[in-house]
């Protein structure tokens, strides 16, 4: 009985700890993409001197190849583009609203954006 029962907690664990390595390993996925595309935003203002609009949005650094194509989230998702920047912190935001896929959240269902240095 007490075999049986260390296994279950054993078991328990490395299901949560497990799913935590999970979430940090898209959190870390998904903000060094956004990084890269905030990247690409900055070189393409080098090159042409302006932001991408926000009907351009991050379309026209593939178009101008500063991008891989269908830049999504580890959820199979576009990722947000904004300019002028709502935030202080940022000229532009390049953003995922997390897991599901809706402003706010916590854990993995929280923002992830180019503001989050």
């Amino acid at each position: 009985m007490v075999a049986i029962l260390a296994g279950v907690i054993v078991l328990i664990g490395i299901v949560y700890f497990g799913l935590g390595s999970v979430v940090d390993t898209s959190e870390r996925a998904n903000r060094t993409a956004i990084r890269s595309m905030a990247h690409a935003v900055e070189e393409y203002h080098k090159k042409f001197g302006r932001y991408p609009t926000n009907e351009e949005g991050l379309d026209v650094l593939v178009t101008t190849e500063f991008l891989q194509p269908n830049p999504t989230d580890r959820w199979g998702r576009k990722y947000n583009y904004r300019y002028p920047s709502t935030r202080k912190e940022v000229p532009f935001e390049v953003w995922t609203f997390g897991a599901d896929g809706v402003p706010g959240g916590t854990d993995e269902n929280k923002d992830l954006g180019n503001w989050d240095r």
